[in-house]
C-alpha cells in the first residue's frame, strides 16, 4: 500500500475517532476505548511522516520548519524536567504534541475532503447529535456537561468546513449550534463569534502582510491580558459588583472560578519565568485541585516558561504565516477564522494538547484539512 493509500485509510479511523471523543461515562469503557484510538492515531501519524520524510517526498519549507519547532519544543520539553521528574508524563506529553503535529502535516500533505464519503459523514453527524441531545437531557451518561458544547463546536467548525466544500447542507451546522449554548460554554460562544467576524471580513485582514499580522498579534495579546488581569479583578470594586448583578441576570457569576487557578499558577512560576517548573508538572500540582489550567496559555507556561511558550506561538504562527499565500482561497479564510477561534478557547481551555486529546486531534485534523485545501484549491 502506498504512503497516501495508508493515510486516506486512517481518515476512516478519524471518523470513529469523533463518535468516541464523546468520552461518556468510565463505566461504559468509553473513555479507556478513546484514549487506546487516539494512541494508535498519533502512531499511525509519526510513523506516516517518517516515511514520508526518508521517501524524499517534495514539502514546503515552511512546514519543515513547522516540525523542526516541533522538535526544539520536544527539547526543552527533555531538559526542563522538575527536580521530582515523572518521565511517563513526560513522554505522554512529547508523544501527544509530536503526534498531533504530524496528524496535521499528514492531513495537510497526504488527505483529501473528496476521500471523505459523504452518507457516512451524515450518518456519523446525526450518530453523535443523537447522542449529544440525549445526554442534555440525562446528564448523569456524560462525565462534564461542557463536553456537550466541546463537540458540538468541533462539529461545527468541521461541517462549516464540508459545507464550503459543497459536500452538506448548512442545516447540519444549524443542528448543533444549540448544543454549544446548552452546554454552557460561553468561551465557545465568542469563538464562534470571533470566527464569523474574521470570515465576514477576510478581505480586510488579508489586505496586506501587516493587517495580517497585526491580527494574530491583537489575539495574542488578548489572550496574555486576559491570563494576567483577569485574577486580579476579583479585588477590583467595580468588578464585585459587576458580579453581582451579572449574577443577578443571568444566574451566573461573572467570576468562573479561574481567576484562582490561573492566580496559583503566575505566582508558582514567578521566580522561574524563563524555563518555567518543569514539563512534567501540572496544574493540579499547583493548586492542589483535581482541574487543569483551563488555559492554554498558562499551562505551557507553568511548564516550560516564557521560552516554551515562545516556541509553542511560534509553531502555531507558522501553521498562520502558511496562509497569506493562499488568501484568495475560501479554505485559507476558514482556517484563520477557526485557528483564530481556537486560540480565543485557549484562554479559558487547555484545547490544544493535553487534555482533551480525542478532542484535540479533530481540531489538528480539521486544521489540516483546510490547509490542504487551500493548497490545491484550483478556485470556485
Amino acid at each position: 500500500m502506498t504512503i497516501k493509500g495508508m493515510a486516506q485509510n486512517t481518515v476512516i479511523f478519524n471518523i470513529i475517532l469523533s463518535l468516541l471523543v464523546i468520552n461518556f461515562s468510565s463505566a461504559l469503557g468509553y473513555h479507556l476505548i478513546s484514549q487506546a484510538s487516539i494512541t494508535i492515531l498519533l502512531v499511525i501519524n509519526i510513523g506516516l511522516v517518517i516515511t514520508t520524510l526518508f521517501k524524499k517526498i517534495k514539502i514546503d519549507i515552511i512546514f519543515l520548519i513547522l516540525l523542526g519547532l516541533t522538535m526544539v519544543y520536544v527539547f526543552f520539553q527533555i531538559i526542563g524536567i522538575s527536580s521530582y521528574p515523572d518521565y511517563t508524563r513526560l513522554f505522554i506529553r512529547v508523544f501527544q504534541l509530536v503526534g498531533l503535529i504530524c496528524l496535521y502535516l499528514n492531513t495537510t500533505f497526504l488527505y483529501n475532503l473528496s476521500i471523505i464519503k459523504v452518507d457516512i459523514y451524515k450518518l456519523l453527524n446525526f450518530s453523535v447529535l443523537a447522542l449529544l441531545y440525549f445526554s442534555l437531557f440525562s446528564p448523569s451518561y456524560i462525565q462534564n456537561v461542557a463536553l456537550l458544547s466541546d463537540v458540538s463546536f468541533a462539529f461545527v467548525a468541521m461541517n462549516f468546513l464540508m459545507y464550503i466544500h459543497k459536500k452538506i447542507k448548512f442545516i447540519y451546522i444549524i443542528l448543533f449550534l444549540p448544543l454549544v449554548i446548552l452546554g454552557g460554554g460561553r468561551t465557545h460562544l465568542i469563538s464562534l463569534v470571533i470566527f464569523v467576524l474574521i470570515y465576514k471580513n477576510w478581505g480586510r485582514f488579508t489586505k496586506n502582510k501587516l493587517t495580517y499580522v497585526a491580527l494574530f498579534s491583537g489575539l495574542l495579546f488578548v489572550a496574555y491580558t486576559t491570563s494576567v488581569l483577569y485574577p486580579s479583578l476579583i479585588y477590583n470594586p467595580f468588578f464585585l459588583d459587576l458580579n453581582i448583578k451579572f449574577n443577578q441576570y443571568t444566574g451566573e457569576n461573572f467570576f468562573s472560578g479561574r481567576q484562582v487557578i490561573w492566580a496559583n499558577i503566575l505566582e508558582n512560576v514567578k521566580d522561574d519565568r524563563m524555563f518555567g517548573l518543569g514539563s512534567d508538572i501540572t496544574s493540579q500540582m499547583l493548586n492542589n485541585l483535581n482541574l487543569s489550567a483551563h488555559n492554554q496559555y498558562l499551562e505551557i507556561y507553568a511548564q516550560s516558561g516564557i521560552v516554551g511558550l515562545v516556541i509553542f506561538v511560534t509553531i502555531i504562527f507558522m501553521i498562520w504565516a502558511i496562509h497569506y499565500k493562499y488568501k484568495s482561497s475560501k479554505y485559507s479564510r476558514f482556517n484563520i477564522a477557526f485557528l483564530s477561534s481556537l486560540m480565543v478557547m485557549g484562554i479559558t481551555s487547555v484545547c490544544l494538547y493535553q487534555t482533551n486529546m480525542a478532542l484535540a486531534s479533530i481540531f489538528w485534523f480539521v486544521l489540516g484539512l483546510g490547509t490542504n485545501n487551500a493548497l490545491n484549491d484550483k478556485g470556485p
